[in-house]
């Protein structure tokens, strides 16, 4: 079985639920998903993971400082290269409708770049699709990662079934490669 865990700063019970969202759509795939905290990440568990969903909240136009100082915590990992050739996927979140979300996605896959890692993308292009008129999958039109955007502290349903679409595509990834 595959094994997926998702590194986030999760700031906040809405940022939590679109975290279990994900986790839903890659148990679907018959993946398992562990959900750690950037700031109480367990090392051993992250290495034997076969795919690393990065994700935090886009402050000042990019990643949070919590996920930063986890990016900086993994200097050594860096180094000895420990997350070689381990899928990699990022998302992120924030109350504006862009609010620079594609920079903070960019720093999550340029990070898993520099970690020898294989990116997933988004991979859903539904926002094109006559099925999708309404803007109910990925209405951000995100490509490369997973954004999210929150309005009076809540996620839509729209952005909630993009999680639970991203998860799954991850978890199909991971399981093709595994």
């Amino acid at each position: 079985m595959a094994h997926i865990t998702i590194v986030a700063h999760i700031d906040s019970v809405n940022s939590r639920q679109l975290t279990h969202r994900m986790r839903e759509g890659v148990n679907s795939t018959g993946a398992l998903l562990t959900i750690m905290d950037a700031d109480k990440v367990n090392y051993d568990a992250l290495n034997r993971s076969n795919a690393i969903i990065f994700g935090c909240p886009t402050n000042m136009g990019g990643p949070s400082a919590t996920f930063k100082a986890f990016m900086e915590e993994t200097f050594t990992a860096f180094y000895q290269q420990v997350f070689k050739n381990k899928l990699a996927a990022g998302f992120t979140y924030g109350a504006p409708y862009s609010g620079d979300k594609f920079h903070t996605i960019q720093a999550l896959s340029n990070f898993a770049a520099m970690h020898s890692m294989h990116w997933i993308s988004q991979g859903d292009i539904r926002e094109n699709e006559a099925a999708n008129v309404n803007m109910k999958i990925n209405p951000l039109n995100s490509h490369l990662g997973n954004m999210s955007e929150s309005v009076n502290d809540a996620y839509g349903q729209e952005f909630m079934e993009t999680a639970y679409y991203f998860g799954r595509r991850v978890g199909n990834v991971v399981n093709r490669f595994h």
